[in-house]
């Protein structure tokens, strides 16, 4: 009699007492988050978008967080990613996970980089006014130039467009 009840007790047991392991936050928990973050974008960037999380996957001890395309909308530079990443952490209200890779529009947050140009310097008190191969009047880039996934081009394809052909 008694193992015919053991299943069903088991059963029960499992269902009323939490699991062992933590449970991973749902995305409507980030609500708050996004708010926060969307507001402090706003601030810092102008751009006033309605950021929500949809995607939450576990890594370990961290969540990767993938948030909607619009916070790929925002103009993204190299210290506006870590400041994100701090402000991030420093709102981060979920015991036992820490922020893992952030992700939006199919991309890493760190992809989305926009180049930085340099302040031309002047040479004897004149502004720099050289030109690139193309005679563009471009200057050095701050860093290397990265293309996005998908807007790649070979060389010669970039020299003809160039060159008008």
């Amino acid at each position: 009699m008694i193992l015919r009840r053991l299943p069903a007790l088991l059963l029960s047991l499992m269902l009323v007492l939490p699991a062992a392991g933590q449970t991973v936050p749902r995305t409507r928990d980030f609500r708050p988050l996004c708010d926060t973050l969307a507001a402090r974008l706003k601030r810092r960037t102008t751009v006033d978008f309605r950021l929500s999380v949809s995607r939450i996957r576990r890594n370990g001890s961290e969540l990767d967080l993938t948030f909607n395309a619009n916070l790929s909308y925002f103009p993204w530079h190299d210290d506006d990613v870590q400041w994100f990443r701090e402000q991030l952490r420093g709102e981060w209200s979920f015991q036992g996970f820490t922020p893992g890779r952030i992700r939006t529009n199919g991309y890493e947050l760190d992809e989305l980089v926009t180049l930085s140009v340099q302040v031309p310097r002047q040479r004897h008190g004149h502004p720099r006014t050289d030109r690139n191969r193309h005679g563009l009047g471009l200057y050095d880039t701050a860093q290397p130039v990265r293309m996005l996934r998908g807007l790649c081009a070979t060389s010669s394809r970039v020299e003809r467009n160039l060159a008008g052909g």
